[in-house]
């Protein structure tokens, strides 16, 4: 009887290219996952072979092992070993089935969690793949379909070893919004330690249903931004008991001291608290000012600093204040060195008006969390206030 129940997967889409030379090479599995949302597996020479079919509709291990084994040594002829890898991964692609979850194995130590769309089974002549390029967008590594051998192939190039497809659709977004294959989930920040050993192991697939609560875990956690990792977890845990310690003792003028002490601590050279406030020129608008001014001088580099002791949301005035303090710094001649403006507040955010003019001036916020993590991250010592 059919399993019904939802199961868990592990599936790698590394190597794609075996001719000539049997070259492999993540051109087109890592492409036609993100932009055409194609789940792909090797064995093209498998296409059209009666087993895949019957397996499909009789799920008949035994039978389909058999066969296989037959096809292995007609087209293949390697050993034992290798020939039971390449079953086992070809049969738990064709076992997938809608509403299955499946983890992916990424470059950089990254991943990602797809579903299965539907139960159809494609091969390369089924597909849609109207202006696919390779990994690295080359304008000339657009993919055609080569009807002479039924096969996807680069133009001019190799003939892609990609013969069967599921459709999927992400679970979480991890591509990077701004393209270029870039991925934002780590698997040692959002994977649990579990689901790392499982994406560690060599076969191209593993059923993994019995870690489901691992994946299920992994994909919350990046769902809501809170890493796994024992460091980012005891970074947001105690970043979150020091603000409400911060925010009870700190004074304002404590407040500039601590930030003194912190850009000290990290390397400055010179750190600045500066006294004089809310000066005003003749029309009585209020001149740029900064809180603290650090200069890291092997770098040619200031970092100017607007301190804000504040709770609930900040608005854009300090934002504004910073700007037109650079502004006069950058016209003043100091050349070589960079002006680099901060604000940093203990309130929970910033406006969107502070958040669009901050953007505008490549002004840098630190809400009360960051701050706490800046200081976490140093350590105390020398932090006395």
């Amino acid at each position: 009887m059919e399993n019904k129940q939802k199961q868990y997967w592990m599936h790698r889409i590394s190597g794609d290219i075996r001719k000539p030379e049997n070259k492999r090479i993540a051109g087109i599995s890592y492409p036609l996952l993100k932009y055409k949302n194609y789940l792909s597996i090797g064995a093209s020479d498998a296409i059209g072979e009666d087993f895949v079919k019957d397996f499909i509709e009789n799920k008949n291990v035994v039978k389909f092992t058999q066969r296989y084994n037959e096809f292995s040594d007609r087209v293949y002829r390697v050993n034992n070993r290798i020939r039971a890898a390449w079953r086992g991964s070809l049969r738990n692609f064709l076992e997938m089935k809608k509403g299955d979850v499946v983890v992916i194995p990424m470059t950089y130590d990254n991943f990602t969690v797809y579903e299965i769309a539907d139960d159809e089974l494609l091969i390369p002549k089924e597909l849609n793949i109207d202006g696919l390029v390779d990994w690295f967008s080359a304008a000339d590594k657009a993919v055609d379909f080569n009807e002479e051998e039924a096969l996807l192939k680069y133009r001019n190039e190799n003939v892609v070893d990609l013969g069967f497809f599921r459709k999927v659709k992400p679970i979480i977004e991890v591509w990077d919004r701004e393209g270029g294959g870039k991925l934002m989930a780590n698997r040692k920040k959002f994977a649990t330690a579990t689901l790392q050993r499982i994406m560690s192991l060599r076969p191209t697939n593993l059923k993994i249903t019995g870690s489901a609560d691992d994946v299920e875990e992994s994909i919350k956690a990046f769902e809501y931004g809170n890493p796994i990792s024992i460091h980012e977890t005891l970074l947001k845990e105690q970043g979150t008991c020091l603000l409400e310690i911060l925010r009870e003792k700190l004074t304002p003028d404590k407040l500039e001291s601590l930030i003194e002490k912190y850009l000290s601590k990290i390397g400055a050279s010179v750190v600045v608290v500066n006294n004089p406030k809310n000066e005003k020129n003749e029309k009585g608008e209020e001149h740029g000012d900064i809180d603290v001014s650090a200069i890291f001088e092997l770098l040619q580099i200031y970092i100017h600093v607007q301190a804000k002791n504040h709770t609930g949301e900040m608005d854009e005035r300090a934002v504004r204040q910073i700007s037109d303090f650079i502004e006069d710094k950058r016209s003043s001649g100091d050349e070589g060195w960079h002006h680099i403006p901060w604000v940093i507040s203990t309130a929970d955010g910033f406006s969107d008006e502070c958040v669009k003019k901050a953007e505008e001036n490549n002004v840098r916020l630190i809400n009360g969390i960051d701050l706490a993590r800046m200081l976490l991250e140093v350590g105390f010592s020398d932090l006395d206030i």
